[in-house]
């Protein structure tokens, strides 16, 4: 009996550690769809732009996110599509991130290329 019992001992165990895991365990490597669907916001440091940014799931955790730290920078999963879309070069990458720095709440809203030309699109204020 007492074999069965530890059995049972160790599946609760288990079952409790899964239970508790981190909502961050696999970041990663999680697609920006599921990304989208988590709630939730990343904070990184990028070596590129040289300052922390954070990546959030949607446009309700970018607004928690400037109440809580008005000088934080917010990339959402759909302005993340679009610079996916638009491949920006390091230095285009920059000038799009200054933007958002100089104006508080700007969005990417659109990217659109001509004639091999990319936009960098619209900002809304």
């Amino acid at each position: 009996m007492g074999y069965w019992l530890n059995k049972l001992d160790a599946i609760t165990d288990l079952q409790m550690q899964k239970e508790i895991e981190s909502p961050f365990e696999g970041i990663h490597r999680i697609t920006l769809a599921k990304f989208a669907r988590r709630d939730m916001a990343v904070e990184i440091y990028s070596e590129l732009l040289k300052c922390n940014l954070w990546f959030c799931s949607n446009d309700e955790m970018a607004t928690q996110i400037k109440e809580d730290a008005p000088g934080a920078v917010c990339y959402t999963v759909s302005e993340l599509r679009y610079l996916l879309k638009l491949m920006p070069c390091p230095e285009s990458l920059k000038a799009i991130h200054e933007v958002k720095i100089k104006n508080p709440g700007s969005v990417i809203k659109e990217v659109v290329m001509n004639n091999d030309t990319k936009n960098l699109g619209e900002s809304e204020v």
